[in-house]
């Protein structure tokens, strides 16, 4: 994906909320090491996604901003004399 259509993709993501998209490219002086990527996107209120690659960027926002929800076990509300009948 590159900037462009990160900056589509995120423009439909954000909804009309204010939103901003950053790319850093950290490089090495020494031909062994490897270049780095960090790929930022943010979306206001407070939602921001961060990867090596726009893609993994916008999975990590969709996470930020939709996480799924707890799985929360309830106990069902059954009374002494209920209990005792089963």
């Amino acid at each position: 994906m590159t900037f462009k259509q990160a900056k589509k993709q995120l423009l439909i993501v954000a909804k009309g909320e204010y939103c901003s998209l950053s790319f850093e490219l950290s490089m090495r002086l020494t031909p062994e090491a490897e270049d780095t990527t960090n790929c930022h996107l943010y979306v206001n209120p407070s939602k921001a996604g961060d990867g090596p690659t726009w893609a993994e960027a916008f999975v990590s926002l969709e996470q930020e901003m939709n996480p799924k929800p707890t799985l929360i076990e309830e106990i069902p509300n059954v009374s002494d004399k209920e209990a005792s009948k089963k």
